[in-house]
């Protein structure tokens, strides 16, 4: 009766091993890729706009939208044309990603509703001419 358990008891730290080892592997596994394939700093979205102008997009890199984009609460901009509101459908500047609660209600945060979001880019036309 003592091997039987002596058995399972070393069947069993074997086990466990070889889980702290996997899970050791997969980590180095995931830290060499974050190392490796890092994003390059770009220039951030400040206001609603962003700046393409000096951007190359025949290289083959890529840019984040993550920054200050404009968002219009309780608006559907679908048209392309922009209404001047005041009071709580002004727009306003958000960070995106991010949540829209504070800014589609401002009384009552809640993230149920509808808003548009805006961002002007700036290109070289004469980049795009070819």
């Amino acid at each position: 009766m003592e091997t039987h358990s002596s058995k399972y008891q070393m069947k069993k730290s074997y086990i466990i091993l070889l889980l702290v080892f996997i899970l050791v592997v997969l980590t180095g596994f995931r830290i060499l890729w974050m190392e490796t394939f890092q994003y390059p700093k770009q220039a951030s979205i400040h206001n609603g706009q962003f700046d393409l102008r000096n951007w190359n997009a025949e290289d083959g890199s890529i840019h984040l939208l993550d920054g200050e984009w404009e968002f219009y609460p309780s608006q559907w901009l679908i048209d392309g044309s922009q209404q001047q509101l005041l009071g709580d459908n002004a727009p306003r500047h958000i960070q995106v990603p991010g949540g829209w609660s504070e800014v589609l209600h401002a009384d009552k945060p809640s993230p149920y509703g509808y808003g548009s979001y805006r961002l002007l880019l700036y290109v070289d036309p004469a980049k795009h001419l070819n």
